[in-house]
């Protein structure tokens, strides 16, 4: 059961995203013409396949609008895709654990993610 959001943090979210969106020199409608969507989008990955995930799927879905996608339907397609996510196989998420440090070398951001990487680096 959705609890109802509380009015007073709905309102401090919306005058900062309208503070966000005049640092960025974006119309604030862009986001609140959205807001269910979006929230509904964040809320399903946080909740579904990954918390840490949601706010960067917003920012794909944000990257999918600004290259000409519709926003409350990009946001409804990966809402969809996360409320039939099962989860990553071991493999999948191997790859992805591979990839990110590969790029966390790349920026001098560390050691490889794993033994396994540093062992083949070597």
């Amino acid at each position: 059961m959705r609890r109802p959001d509380d009015p007073v943090r709905m309102d401090q979210m919306r005058a900062w995203l309208r503070r966000a969106a005049a640092e960025l020199g974006l119309d604030p409608d862009v986001v609140l013409e959205h807001e269910g969507a979006l929230l509904g989008l964040v809320a399903a990955v946080a909740h579904g396949p990954s918390r840490p995930g949601a706010p960067l799927t917003a920012f794909l879905v944000g990257v999918a609008v600004g290259r000409g996608a519709e926003a409350s339907a990009s946001a409804a397609r990966v809402t969809e895709l996360a409320g039939a996510w099962s989860g990553a196989g071991d493999e999948e998420v191997a790859q992805v654990h591979h990839v990110a440090g590969h790029h966390q070398d790349a920026l001098g951001a560390g050691e490889p993610a794993s033994g396994e990487e540093q062992r083949d680096a070597e």
